[in-house]
C-alpha cells in the first residue's frame, strides 16, 4: 500500500509487485483520473475492499462525501457538513470558520478523527472520579465533593492536552516499536503534565509533588505504550505516514536507511510483499567519484557503457523504498542516448551523495 505525504491511499500492490488499484486525489480530497488528473471520467475503484482514501479516511462514493470520523466532508467544496463543536484556537482566524477542513491549508494539515483530546481527558477523569467514588461509598453518593470533582476535570484536560500536542509532535507509526514508543512518550508527557496539575490544586510539599511526578511519568508512560501497539495492531493500515520512520539526516536531505541486506538474495524475502525495481550500471571506474551516479533498467543498454575490464553490475531495491525515493527527488529519470553504441534507454539519476554511496556498496556484479 502506497501513500503520500498526508497519507491518502494512492497505490495497492499485491505480493508481486502487480498493481491491484490506482487512485488520485487534488489537494482538497476530490478524485481525480490516477493517469491524467482530470475530474472527468474520475470513478471510485472496482474493488469493493478499497473504500478508503483521501488522508486514509472512508469514501461514501454514492454520496461524494468522505466520513471524516467525527464530521461529514465534502471534498467538492472543501467544507464540512456541520460545524466544528468549538474553536480549537482564539488567537487564529482560521478556527473561527467552524466548517472550514484543516485550517484551510490541506497539504499541510489533516482531521485525522475529529477527537479533541483536552475534552477527552477531562471526560475519562470525570468518569473514573465518579466510579471511584461511586466504589469507595457502597455505591451512594454520600459524602459527595464537586470542588474535588472539578479539580478531576481540570486535570484531565490538562493532561489530555499536553499528550494531544505531544501526540501531533511525533512520527507516524510505521511498527509496533515505534507505535509502542509513540504511545510511551505521550503517556509521559500526559501522566506528568497530570502530576504537576494536581500537586498545584491541592498544594502538596515539593516532596510529595516529586513522588506523584515521578509515579505519574511511569504509570502514563506504560499505558500510553500498550495502547499505542492495541490501536496499531488493530488498524495498522489507516494510520498516516508522511514519510518512512527509518531515515537519518545527512547534510541537506533526509535519506532512508536501508532496511534489508544486500547480501540476501532477491529470493529470501526481503521485497516486503511490494515487489522489487532491478537496475543496472556497466561500470567505469566513476562510481565513486563526486558526480551524479546512473543507472538503468536496461541491461543490454547498460552493458554498452563497460568501459575495460570493468562489470556488469545490479542492484535491487524494495519499490517501497525506490517509490520513497522518488517521491522525494532523491531519484530522477530521463531518457539518455550511448553514442558510442547509438542505443537509447530509461535512466535513473542519483544526485545525492549519501544515497549514491549507499547504492554502490549494494552493486553486485552480474556477468552478462
Amino acid at each position: 500500500m502506497f501513500k503520500d505525504h498526508l497519507g491518502s491511499i494512492l497505490r495497492v500492490t499485491n505480493t508481486t509487485g502487480t498493481t491491484e488499484a490506482d487512485q488520485s486525489f487534488d489537494a482538497w480530497g476530490r478524485r481525480r483520473n490516477p493517469t491524467t488528473w482530470a475530474y472527468t471520467g474520475a470513478t471510485a475503484p472496482t474493488q469493493t475492499w478499497l473504500y478508503r482514501g483521501y488522508t486514509a479516511h472512508e469514501h461514501l462514493d454514492q454520496f461524494a462525501l468522505i466520513n471524516m470520523n467525527g464530521r461529514l466532508y465534502d471534498p467538492t467544496v472543501g467544507r464540512m457538513l456541520s460545524p466544528d463543536n468549538y474553536v480549537q484556537d482564539a488567537l487564529y482566524a482560521q478556527t473561527f470558520n467552524r466548517y472550514a477542513y484543516a485550517h484551510n491549508n490541506p497539504l499541510k494539515f489533516t482531521d485525522p478523527d475529529g477527537e479533541n483530546p483536552i475534552l477527552i481527558g477531562m471526560a475519562v477523569n470525570a468518569v473514573v472520579h465518579i466510579v471511584m467514588h461511586l466504589l469507595n461509598n457502597h455505591g451512594t453518593f454520600e459524602n459527595w465533593d464537586w470542588n474535588s470533582f472539578a479539580a478531576s476535570i481540570v486535570i484531565g484536560g490538562v493532561g489530555g492536552g499536553v499528550g494531544g500536542i505531544v501526540s501531533n509532535l511525533l512520527p507516524a507509526a510505521t511498527s509496533a516499536a515505534t507505535a509502542f514508543s509513540n504511545g510511551f512518550l505521550t503517556g509521559v508527557a500526559s501522566g506528568l503534565a497530570s502530576s504537576i496539575a494536581t500537586s498545584l490544586i491541592y498544594k502538596e510539599s515539593f516532596e510529595n509533588a516529586m513522588k506523584r511526578a515521578v509515579l505519574g511519568t511511569l504509570v502514563g508512560g506504560v499505558v500510553g505504550g500498550t495502547v499505542g501497539i492495541i490501536s496499531y495492531k488493530v488498524a495498522p493500515n489507516t494510520k498516516p505516514q508522511p514519510k518512512p520512520a527509518n531515515t537519518e539526516r545527512t547534510g541537506t536531505v533526509e535519506v532512508e536507511k536501508p532496511f534489508f541486506s544486500p547480501e540476501q538474495p532477491a529470493d529470501d524475502g526481503w521485497d516486503f510483499g511490494y515487489g522489487e525495481k532491478t537496475l543496472y550500471r556497466g561500470t567505469t571506474g566513476s562510481e565513486n567519484g563526486k558526480g551524479p551516479l546512473f543507472l538503468t533498467d536496461d541491461p543490454d543498454y547498460a552493458a554498452g557503457y563497460i568501459l575495460n575490464e570493468d562489470k556488469l553490475v545490479q542492484v535491487k531495491i524494495p519499490m517501497e523504498q525506490y517509490e520513497y525515493w522518488a517521491r522525494k527527488g532523491f531519484i530522477t529519470t530521463q531518457y539518455g542516448i550511448n553514442a558510442s553504441t547509438g542505443q537509447s534507454g530509461l535512466e535513473y539519476v542519483v544526485t545525492d551523495i549519501e544515497l549514491k554511496r549507499t547504492i554502490v556498496s549494494w552493486f553486485k556484479v552480474f556477468n552478462k
